[in-house]
């Protein structure tokens, strides 16, 4: 009897049966023990991602909260006022109000080591409650939310904070952003005036460095001084 070492088969040619290697055993019981470690993290991710959203979503008992889980008890998405609004971009202090209670939602995310990395108009909604200051609540779910690793902190966050970037621009401008080939914002001509403190924290929300957290976003000058303003009591226009 020949062995044929390279097909690792034993036997007559047209009698042949396959014997595994001890090469290809040990390849094989790794692999079977790195999927094990896989559904291991999986798992153990899963129920610390369950036992936060149940902590932090918006509740009776954790009505300050701008996470929720569930459009029950939501008013439009912010796509669907966008659409009914127009191509127009929204007042200062709406914009700043939208900013400052998303960035707080993602607080919220970032603190408990979670990245949500699905922030869009959809994922935005504005809650029923009638009253002068709506609250903007950030939509979430086991799909989207992720947990951060270590070394992973800072380029989650920044995702989280560019994909809500694009969100202000739409809000500044009324315009998607629109970015060249090596990432930079590209410059949005249009008839209205735009708040120059508000485009210049986009330009830094987008851009490939930025690496502050969202408390910069609530701190910055745009929301703070927005926010300052006597506003006229929000209205339910449509």
């Amino acid at each position: 009897m020949k062995r044929n070492s390279s097909s690792n088969y034993v036997g007559t040619p047209g009698n042949k049966q396959y014997i595994p290697t001890s090469e290809m055993s040990n390849r094989q019981s790794l692999k079977e023990n790195n999927m094990i470690c896989v559904d291991m993290d999986y798992e153990e991710d899963y129920e610390y991602i369950t036992n936060i959203i149940a902590a932090e979503k918006r509740s009776p008992k954790n009505e300050d909260s701008n996470l929720i889980t569930s459009t029950n008890q939501t008013w439009l998405s912010l796509s669907e006022y966008l659409q009914r609004y127009g191509e127009f971009p929204l007042p200062d202090w709406m914009s700043a109000m939208i900013l400052n209670d998303l960035a707080q939602a993602l607080i919220q995310l970032h603190t408990n080591q979670l990245s949500h990395l699905a922030i869009n108009l959809d994922n935005i909604h504005f809650l029923q409650e009638n009253c002068a200051r709506p609250m903007i609540c950030l939509l979430i779910n086991r799909a989207n939310l992720r947990k951060i690793n270590g070394d992973e902190l800072i380029e989650s966050r920044s995702e989280d904070i560019h994909q809500l970037g694009l969100i202000l621009h739409k809000l500044l401008t009324g315009k998607p952003a629109k970015m060249d080939e090596n990432g930079n914002l590209l410059d949005t001509a249009g008839p209205f005036k735009i708040n120059q403190d508000g485009l210049q924290l986009v330009r830094k929300m987008l851009a490939k460095k930025f690496n502050e957290s969202a408390y910069y976003l609530k701190a910055h000058r745009f929301v703070e001084k927005s926010l300052a303003l006597k506003t006229p009591r929000f209205l339910k226009l449509f």
